[in-house]
């Protein structure tokens, strides 16, 4: 029997069957029809509500929208004013209408949403989500309206199809992204952070007369030669306030109308251009080897300030002009070729030649200008005005003008604002008597002077940019008359020279590059010294006193840092203060330097002395706190202090050509070491004898032929060499007398209760805490030097809440082991190292925690063995940032 009637299902069943591979195609198909056939509206009927969640939606078919559903949101969406819509997961649809919603209804979210068609805002709503946006029509004719609405998303087009602008886009710093199909602006503007299209996928964008507006921070304008650009009469201009935004343009071998920029810019590959401007006080730099044509105008004019136009290598970038003229004025050029065609010129007016220019006619014209009508920015050409009354006096200055600020210009305390970050000039003279004030508007803000500098007494400098000195001639002078810098200075005129008329202060850094700088012996105070450079350079200091107030911890950042390559380093009785907690003073370059007297004042932190040269050459070096001297040098005198710690570079030599000058008190001994435990540190005393008291040695090897002794001293191994080192046997020490400092000897006694008056504990000593060491309960015990020191430190149970304290400066040396009570409070806020050279030592903290400021651990015995009773703890809290370092030794948790 055969049925006659036809099933189409059936009949694909069938075909299946006989063809498995046709399988999908026919599965394809089908579902499309489904698709189909249940394509619907969904409107919005929820409220404040999530878009993932079906019962916000009102459709015949249920859940929640499809790509080819559209969304809805009409007069019947929300029931009151500024509900929420919240784009809780990925959405998608084909088209999103918002233009009839009332009540002010807010999108918000922070997943992403898909649209295969329109997109429809209102400007009644407000837009907070923040999600990216992916266009993805197949079609075309599909509108974008944002009603006026500023988007908070990125945009990316990457379909098929073709979307219209219907108004302006507006994504602030947002980027837009055309991955494929084509976008016709129909004239409205496009704001955004960046603007990408590469790849290989056909895409086209219709500018028509529209701008499109970078915005962005660090915008960039990326393109590939695939896009299909039709330029129409539009202009792509780089907008962002901030004068530090560089932006970049990848223009893809392709033509525009109009290029204009606010902002410092890049611009790479090969490009043309119509029309091109440079806005005021910006740089930019065309890619070398590269060629930018010009086919109307190249308009740059820093008339508000500089525009420095060069290449971003070493090569020519070269600017090409068919026909006509190409004028610029109130530039610098730098590697810059001009290509003109027949008869054509480059001619740069009132302009910088910065070097290697080719076919470029650069000229200038110096003028004596004045600052004119109070408070202003530097930019703002109302406020200058040439002397001489020459053509375009009301411009900025230029570097080779000279400016003056005199009587005329101020009335009571007005003030000159820098807002540019790149203000120059040749002389500048700060002549006014009245209060006025220098400042500037950005932290990079730079004011670079190729000649002369004076400043007058009653001006307030708080200019916190850069002063750049450039001078190239030579002759110039600086005089501050009291008036201290708040910001860096650099030196760094080829050929230039400066001449100090009083003394020189800046809060900021000193970065002496070219050129030479005479001090005249008037003193200089700073944050950081620095001269790096391997450039021909020479520092006449005289009999100045250099005073380095750099604090920095880090080792890149050292308070006086000389290359000696190349430098000629001229003093007589020139002496450096470093007085900052981790002063760090480096030379480097193989040449020997000679230095006068350098000290370091500070009795906290640690300090570097750091010579990667051969030698470096010192009549007398004076150290008030801890310090690690690196490198080979030779002193006259050196000086250490009492309670402190002093670490020698194992392998290199210290040369004491006359004495060490240590304390000889029993106050607080010290220590001198190797700084690599285990590896010895060379010390040579040229001449005779070289004694020491109250210091404990260790891994310090002594050249002979001279006589080395140590008296009152600590042997604390491995010293190799000496004559003598004799000391008191080992002391178990009490403390008595209640509350005090460490440091004190009438709080020390070599028996429970008995009198004081002992020397204060070495590395040898026994340190005892006892039921009769205090008067009271919660007396304290203050660690009053920088470093404390015990072989043994022991607290009895029996002790009634003492309190043992130090500032996180403080380190605890201890060199065997430690017992504390349960009950006391420790305070004690600085780093705990363990040195024992032996095994068998013991850690019981009975449940006191070290979680104090810098409460790091150091285990560091060569041969040393520790092991804990209890727990160790140093709290796990990144503020507190206390660690355990193991460096040598063994240590056993138990």
């Amino acid at each position: 029997m055969f049925n006659n009637s036809f099933s189409p299902l059936r009949f694909c069943a069938k075909i299946i069957n006989y063809f498995p591979l046709l399988k999908g195609l026919v599965i394809g198909f089908l579902l499309l029809g489904t698709l189909s056939v249940h394509a619907q509206d969904f409107y919005w009927r929820g409220g404040s509500g999530k878009w993932s969640e079906p019962a916000n939606w009102s459709s015949s078919s249920g859940g929640i929208p499809t790509a080819l559903d559209n969304v809805i949101f009409d007069i019947n969406s929300f029931s009151a004013n500024g509900q929420n819509v919240t784009i809780d997961k990925d959405a998608v649809c084909k088209s999103i209408d918002w233009s009839d919603v009332d009540k002010a209804p807010r999108l918000v979210g922070q997943s992403s949403l898909t649209v295969y068609g329109s997109m429809t805002l209102s400007e009644t709503m407000t837009v907070l989500f923040t999600g990216d946006i992916y266009f993805k029509a197949k079609k075309n004719e599909n509108v974008i309206d944002l009603a006026g609405q500023q988007l908070k998303s990125n945009l990316n087009f990457d379909g098929k199809g073709k979307w219209i602008f219907t108004n302006d886009i507006d994504i602030g710093q947002k980027d837009v992204t055309l991955i494929k199909g084509v976008i016709d602006t129909k004239g409205k503007n496009l704001s955004c952070g960046s603007f990408y299209s590469t790849g290989h996928e056909t895409r086209e964008i219709k500018l028509n007369a529209s701008t499109l507006k970078i915005t962005g921070y660090n915008g960039r304008w990326i393109v590939t030669n695939s896009l299909i650009l039709q330029k129409g009469n539009a202009k792509i201009e780089f907008n962002n306030p901030s004068p530090l935004s560089n932006a970049v343009f990848k223009g893809g071998l392709l033509n525009y109308y109009r290029v204009e920029t606010h902002n410092n810019i890049v611009v790479l590959g090969n490009n043309n251009f119509d029309y091109l401007k440079l806005n005021a006080g910006i740089s930019c730099a065309f890619e070398s080897g590269k060629t930018q044509t010009i086919n109307q105008n190249f308009a740059a004019r820093g008339c508000a300030g500089l525009i420095r136009i060069k290449s971003t290598g070493d090569d020519f970038a070269v600017i090409k002009k068919g026909s006509g003229n190409i004028e610029v004025s109130f530039v610098s050029l730098q590697n810059i070729k001009a290509n003109m065609g027949s008869g054509g010129q480059f001619n740069a007016y009132n302009s910088l030649d910065d070097g290697n220019n080719q076919a470029c006619s650069i000229t200038a014209n110096p003028r004596n200008m004045r600052w004119e009508n109070g408070t202003g920015n530097w930019s703002d050409t109302t406020h200058w005005n040439a002397v001489n009354k020459v053509n375009n006096s009301k411009c900025v200055p230029m570097p080779y003008d000279n400016i003056v600020f005199d009587g005329n210009s101020f009335s009571g305390t007005d003030t000159v604002k820098v807002d540019l970050i790149d203000a120059n000039c040749n002389d500048l003279f700060w002549n006014a008597s009245e209060n006025a004030v220098l400042v500037n508007l950005y932290d990079s803000s730079q004011i670079t002077v190729y000649g002369s500098l004076q400043f007058a007494q009653q001006m307030q400098n708080n200019y916190k940019g850069e002063f750049s000195f450039r001078d190239t001639i030579g002759n110039s002078f600086i005089q501050s008359n009291g008036v201290a810098f708040a910001g860096d200075i650099d030196f760094s005129g080829e050929n230039g020279s400066w001449e100090l008329k009083d003394g020189l202060e800046t809060d900021g850094i000193i970065n002496f590059q070219k050129g030479t700088l005479n001090s005249n012996s008037y003193p200089i105070s700073c944050n950081s010294f620095i001269s790096d450079s391997a450039f021909s350079r020479t520092l006449n200091l005289g009999e100045s006193t250099l005073k380095i107030n750099n604090s920095s911890r880090s080792k890149l950042k050292p308070g006086l840092s000389l290359n000696n390559e190349n430098l000629q380093f001229n003093q007589s009785k020139l002496k450096i203060e470093m007085t900052g907690e981790w002063a760090k003073f480096k030379v480097y370059g193989g040449d020997t330097i000679h230095f006068h007297q350098l000290s370091f004042t500070n009795t906290n932190g640690s300090t570097w002395l750091w010579n990667l040269s051969s030698y470096s050459i010192f009549q007398k070096v004076v150290f008030a706190g801890n310090a690690s001297i690196y490198g080979n040098n030779m002193f006259d005198i050196m000086s250490l202090s009492k309670a402190c710690v002093y670490s020698l570079q194992s392998g290199r030599t210290q040369t004491i050509n006359d004495k060490i000058i240590a304390p000889v008190s029993c106050e607080g001994t010290l220590i001198l070491k190797s700084i690599s435990n285990g590896s010895a540190a060379n010390l040579k005393k040229q001449g005779d004898t070289l004694l020491l008291e109250h210091i404990s040695l260790r891994d310090i090897r002594v050249v002979s032929p001279a006589v080395y002794i140590a008296k009152n001293a600590v042997d604390l191994g491995n010293n190799i060499g000496w004559t003598e080192i004799s000391g008191t046997e080992k002391r178990e020490l009490f403390w008595v007398g209640g509350p005090g400092d460490w440091n004190d000897e009438q709080h020390w006694s070599l028996s429970s209760n008995g009198a004081g008056g002992e020397c204060v504990p070495t590395t040898q000593d026994i340190v005892s805490f006892d039921q009769n060491s205090f008067s009271g309960r919660g007396d304290r015990i203050t660690v009053d030097k920088r470093n404390a020191f015990a072989y043994d430190l022991k607290w009895s149970d029996a002790v009634d809440f003492p309190v043992f304290s130090a500032d996180q400066y403080t380190a605890l040396w201890i060199f065997g082991s430690l017992a504390l009570p349960p009950n006391m409070a420790f305070r004690f806020q600085g780093a705990i190292h363990f040195e024992s050279s032996e095994p068998g030592k013991t850690i019981k903290t009975n449940g006191n925690k070290l979680h104090n400021i810098k409460n790091s651990v150091f285990f560091n015995g060569f041969g040393g063995e520790w092991t804990l009773l209890d727990g160790l703890d140093l709290d796990d809290a990144d503020t507190l940032r206390n660690y355990i370092h193991l460096i040598r030794g063994t240590l056993n948790t138990n």
